[in-house]
């Protein structure tokens, strides 16, 4: 005996109406963006504490990413998953920038002067010229786990529950 616990239909698509009932895209998203934040907050701080990349930190903006997803968003879908995964990657990246900007900022050649001459692309244009294979490494265990946290692991039944137990 099988149970679907999917909102997903027969026809494999689901229905705009389950979709709105299940989650909350603008929770998910703020929720996503909230930890995306923090995330980046603890990527830069480390960074600049310990002079270096620390890659599985990386791993904990994914996190953040994706349990503020969780917990505002409540989705059980892809597309959950999916807004973990970017604003995981964006967590990472807007850390790495405010790393450079922190660095740039407390170092004696270049100071707060410079730095608050410098335009944003000014930024990106010095991440990517530094970015190196690792970096790709780090970026990619963020959407992974951005991607993973963002909803709560479906608990199937056991072979042999009955099903007045399957919903409760």
């Amino acid at each position: 005996m099988s149970y679907n616990l999917s909102p997903v239909g027969d026809d494999g698509l689901i229905s705009a109406d389950e979709f709105r009932r299940e989650g909350n895209i603008v929770g998910a998203v703020l929720g996503g963006i909230i930890g995306a934040a923090l995330g980046a907050g603890l990527w830069a701080v480390i960074g600049v504490v310990t002079d270096s990349q620390i890659g599985w930190i990386a791993i904990l903006v994914g996190l953040f990413a994706g349990l503020g997803v969780r917990l505002l968003g409540k989705g059980k879908t892809i597309p959950y998953k999916l807004i973990g995964a970017v604003l995981a990657l964006v967590g990472v990246v807007a850390g790495n920038i405010i790393t450079v900007y922190l660095v740039l900022y407390n170092s004696p050649d270049f100071g707060p002067d410079f730095v608050s001459r410098l335009a944003i692309n000014h930024y990106i244009e010095l991440l990517t010229s530094s970015i190196e294979p690792v970096d790709l490494l780090f970026y990619g265990l963020a959407l992974f786990s951005g991607f993973a946290f963002a909803v709560p692991n479906e608990q199937k039944p056991k072979a042999g529950t009955p099903k007045s137990q399957v919903n409760s």
